[in-house]
């Protein structure tokens, strides 16, 4: 699927809905390789972990991450439960890691 496909957009925001929508025990990954992920579905996503707090793990493999790591990261910063963070096959820059570097030591 491309970025723009409508029906995929429609998925990841049941996704980012379903994981606002957690409880404790429920599922806490939210792993999204190999989807054709635009930087405007990013920033849904680093939206969602502002104020996010079930998530423990988040993969975003094989997608648009580099333009926006910043937001990624202001995310992390306020973000106090996700742990794990996957960003293989990324390119996300070295600005990109810079910022997610910062992130990680307030995290």
């Amino acid at each position: 699927m491309c970025a723009g496909d409508a029906g995929q957009r429609h998925v990841l925001q049941w996704l980012l809905g379903r994981a606002a929508r957690l409880s404790p025990g429920d599922a806490t990954q939210l792993k999204l390789h190999n989807y054709a992920i635009g930087s405007e579905d990013v920033l849904h996503i680093a939206s969602a972990l502002r104020t996010d707090t079930t998530l423990t793990s988040l993969g975003l493999c094989c997608s648009s991450v580099g333009a926006v790591a910043q937001h990624i990261a202001e995310a992390l910063k306020v973000n106090a439960t996700v742990a794990n963070l996957y960003l293989s096959s990324e390119d996300i820059g070295y600005y990109g890691v810079q910022h997610i570097a910062e992130a990680l030591k307030v995290n």
